[in-house]
């Protein structure tokens, strides 16, 4: 998705804050607005600034029942932000030497996959794979029939891979060209790699190390643990549930704020001491970048680097809405998670980063 650099429907909502004071009183009653005008069932908001736990707002229902609140602890699906995992556990293992940036991912394909499919790979490097630039399809076309919103109840196999490996017509000149299915291949590949599967990565180099208890590879729609997402076109319709399979890195794991909150800290910090000439961390993923979109901003392992000097992802999909940006410098970051996304998550975080840049500066 695009990143669109205007505050439309927050033009008018700027606001001085006090230092000392928490932002929240002015930050809240905006928020409140924009869940009424986009008729939104539930959000929740976590900032990350210096010398302070994190702040949450946490707005809405599980389902609009209205029954149960949600709070820090409740679970969305995070969407698309989940190709930021896939880049700390592939730049973890380009920090071990697991594999090597202009390494061919052919090298990791199975060895019955025939060498007309390994052909039409050649040039593909890691790098260009984690850059979206490997002239790969957005989106799977074995067993991938379905729009934005319906449910997902294919399981997509390693056979179903290996099949789509070999009838893939790759498109392109190495130009920037998101890519769904390009990180779920890297997740697949990171399992060849590891000999371990991609959840087990998972709980190994993210989860565990920075207590994400709450996150989890997928979670059913359905599950009391998550929120109930619906459509971003028709926010009354539910949406249903989903079973990705192989394609599950891109897109299906499931999180907090909480829990983000967590990870956005330690990220924060390992940007910090690697920009002040400490040692290279998995969370540092932009050590290389390669341009996104023309002057607005370059992508890295998993990450956007904006123009304007802030990095993050964000997420839309099945209904899930999310973003998470910070700004290491300033030493300050925001997340949202939502149950009806829509460009509406954007402008809000822009318009946040604003109001908690005035405040930090006073």
């Amino acid at each position: 998705m695009k990143r669109m650099y205007v505050l439309g429907f927050w033009a008018c909502l700027s606001v001085k804050l006090v230092i000392g004071q928490s932002p929240i009183p002015e930050i809240e009653p905006y928020i409140d607005s924009l869940m009424e005008a986009e008729n939104i069932p539930a959000l929740s908001v976590g900032i990350l600034l210096p010398d302070s736990d994190p702040i949450y707002v946490n707005k809405g229902h599980f389902d609009r029942s209205r029954e149960r609140e949600v709070n820090e602890h409740s679970i969305y699906q995070i969407a698309s932000l989940s190709k930021m995992f896939a880049g700390i556990i592939a730049h973890q293992f380009l920090m071990q030497g697991k594999i090597r940036r202009h390494q061919p991912i052919a090298d990791f394909f199975p060895n019955d996959l025939s060498n007309k499919a390994r052909k039409k790979f050649e040039g593909v490097t890691f790098e260009k794979l984690l850059h979206h630039r490997a002239d790969l399809p957005r989106n799977a076309k074995v067993g991938y029939k379905r729009k934005d919103g319906d449910p997902y109840l294919y399981e997509y196999t390693e056979e179903d891979m290996l099949q789509e490996l070999a009838q893939l017509k790759r498109k392109g000149k190495g130009e920037f060209r998101y890519s769904n299915f390009g990180y779920s291949l890297l997740g697949y590949l990171l399992e060849q790699a590891s000999g371990k599967s991609y959840q087990d990565l998972l709980q190994t180099y993210i989860f565990e190390p920075y207590g994400m208890g709450e996150t989890t590879y997928t979670l059913p729609v359905g599950s009391p643990a998550l929120v109930t997402p619906y459509r971003k076109d028709r926010r009354e319709i539910k949406t249903e549930g989903w079973h990705m399979g192989k394609l599950s890195p891109a897109t299906t794991i499931c999180s907090s704020i909480h829990d983000l909150a967590k990870l956005m800290e330690a990220q924060i910090q390992a940007y910090r001491q690697v920009n002040s000439g400490g040692a290279m961390d998995k969370l540092f993923l932009t050590e290389y970048t390669e341009e996104a979109f023309e002057g607005m901003g370059d992508y890295g392992l998993g990450l956007f680097k904006w123009a304007t000097g802030d990095l993050g992802h964000g997420g839309d999909a099945d209904g899930f809405g999310c973003d998470y940006n910070f700004h290491p410098r300033e030493n300050f970051g925001v997340i949202i998670l939502t149950s009806s996304g829509g460009t509406w998550v954007i402008r809000l975080t822009i318009e946040m980063n604003k109001i908690l840049g005035e405040y930090l500066e006073k």
